[in-house]
C-alpha cells in the first residue's frame, strides 16, 4: 500500500460543485480508496474491473473541484504514471447558499445512483431487483408520517445486516409533483 501524503482528516463540502461531484456513487467509492492509498487511474480501474477510460472523467471531476490531488508522477520509460490521492480521509456534506437547490441536489444524487446501477446491471445474475413507482395525494402530516415509517423500516434492515449477504442499494425518492393527481395513472408500476 502506498503511503498517504499530507491529508486532512475531514473536509466539509459546502460548495455545490463539490457536493455534486462527491455524490456520484462511483466517485464516493474512488474517494474511499484514494483516502487509504495513492493510486493511478489504471490501478483504480483494476480494482473496479473496468477499462481506465471508464474512470478518467471521474478522476477529472474530483480533481477539478479539489477533492483529489495529483501527488506523484513516475516515468517508467514507456508512460508517465500519475498518482492521485484524496485530500481528506472523510467528507461531510453541509451545502450552503441561497442559490443551492438542496431538493434538486438530493434528486440528482438519486439519479446518479440509479445511473451507476444501470451501467453495471446484468440481466441473468440471479440477484433480486425491484422497481416501484406509485403516486399518492398526501397532506403535510401524512407526508411526514410516510417518511418516518419508511425511515424506521430502513433503519431496521440496515442495523440487522448479514455479513455473508449481498449488498443492496436502497434508493428512495419522495417529492412533490406539479402534475395534477387526476392526470396521473392510478395503477402502481411494479417491476421485479
Amino acid at each position: 500500500m502506498n503511503n498517504i501524503q499530507s491529508q486532512i482528516t475531514t473536509m466539509i463540502l459546502k460548495e455545490e460543485d463539490q457536493v455534486k461531484a462527491y455524490l456520484h456513487p462511483k466517485r464516493m467509492a474512488l474517494l474511499k480508496m484514494l483516502a487509504k492509498e495513492k493510486m493511478t487511474i489504471s490501478g483504480a480501474a483494476k480494482v473496479f474491473q473496468v477499462h481506465p477510460a471508464n474512470l478518467t472523467h471521474h478522476f477529472k471531476a474530483l480533481e477539478k473541484v479539489g477533492l483529489i490531488n495529483l501527488v506523484e508522477k513516475v516515468n517508467n520509460g514507456k508512460t508517465l504514471e500519475k498518482y492521485y490521492q484524496a485530500v481528506a480521509k472523510n467528507f461531510i456534506i453541509r451545502p450552503e447558499g441561497e442559490k443551492l437547490n438542496k431538493k434538486a441536489l438530493v434528486l440528482s444524487a438519486l439519479k446518479d445512483s440509479l445511473s451507476t446501477a444501470i451501467e453495471t446491471v446484468k440481466e441473468d445474475d440471479g440477484k433480486f431487483t425491484l422497481g416501484l413507482l406509485n403516486y399518492a395525494r398526501l397532506n403535510q402530516e401524512q407526508a411526514v408520517e410516510l417518511m418516518n415509517r419508511i425511515n424506521e423500516l430502513i433503519q431496521e434492515f440496515t442495523t440487522n445486516t448479514d455479513p455473508q449477504g449481498q449488498t443492496y442499494v436502497l434508493n428512495i425518492s419522495f417529492y412533490p409533483s406539479d402534475i395534477s393527481y387526476d392526470m396521473i395513472p392510478k395503477e402502481e408500476i411494479h417491476i421485479t
